[in-house]
């Protein structure tokens, strides 16, 4: 219960990630590569971005798509509930050894 003048401010928590996993992405200022859960207030806004391509030990990879259908950078506004929002990426079908000439 909030005292008369005080307010209350709901958090949730957000999963953030990349399909495939370990590719980079910002959340507001903050940069991740990795599964993130974030307990963030409801109703606040960020900005969710990625780059495309990105290159990793794996290979090349240019961005898809958001799980919520956003730009490559876009902003969301924190729900009532727990979500989750996944950048997909696909492979370009050319390793890292391809591009820099190891064998």
């Amino acid at each position: 219960m909030c005292d008369r003048g005080a307010f209350e401010t709901t958090q949730v928590g957000l999963t953030f990630q990349t399909n495939p996993g370990s590719l980079a992405y910002t959340v507001g200022s903050n940069a991740y590569d990795q599964i993130e859960v974030l307990t963030l207030p409801v109703g606040n806004v960020y900005t969710l971005a990625t780059t495309s391509p990105q290159t990793v030990a794996s290979g090349i990879y240019d961005w898809s798509s958001w799980s919520d259908g956003g730009a490559i950078s876009h902003n969301i506004t924190v729900p009532p509930f727990p979500a989750t929002y996944t950048a997909y990426f696909t492979s370009s079908n050319v390793s890292t050894a391809d591009v820099t000439g190891e064998k």
